[in-house]
């Protein structure tokens, strides 16, 4: 049962990296439509090294051992860790290697992955988590609550 909540979890902060990779190439062709040469340097690889970073980073912030609900505070802070630790990671990168990327372009991805990371949680929570993570929820015990406690 834990394995079908961090598959779901998995796939949920697959969809936000790649859309905000996604939402970040538009805005870049949407302020840049005549000169595009920063895609030249952007390779299949890097966007799959960059992938793995991110899930890897997430794991390590503990983002992928409670649980139940993904809408937690301490979930979605985990969440904005790894995404922020990639971030830095890409910014070394770049830096070490001298790669050529458009500002907009990175400047968009920057500000998009880690908001993309902790609304695409929310969404996802408040969209499937009724169906995905059922199984995982806790039951509670509300004491003094009088007839009005049954209900819970």
């Amino acid at each position: 049962m834990k394995n079908k909540s961090i598959i779901f979890r998995v796939l949920v902060d697959t969809t936000t990296f790649f859309s905000s990779l996604f939402l970040s190439s538009l805005i870049y062709i949407w302020f840049n439509a005549d000169d595009l040469n920063s895609y030249e340097n952007i390779s299949a690889s890097s966007l799959l090294f960059g992938y793995v970073v991110y899930l890897l980073f997430i794991y390590s912030s503990g983002g992928y051992r409670r649980r139940g609900d993904m809408a937690l505070l301490s979930d979605l802070v985990t969440i904005a860790q790894g995404s922020v630790k990639t971030i830095i990671i890409y910014l070394i990168i770049l830096f070490i290697f001298k790669i050529d990327i458009s500002r907009i372009l990175f400047t968009s991805f920057i500000v998009l992955l880690p908001l993309a990371s902790v609304v695409g949680r929310i969404l996802a929570n408040e969209i499937f988590g009724r169906y995905f993570l059922k199984d995982f929820c806790e039951n509670t015990i509300i004491y003094g609550a009088g007839k009005k406690g049954v209900s819970f």
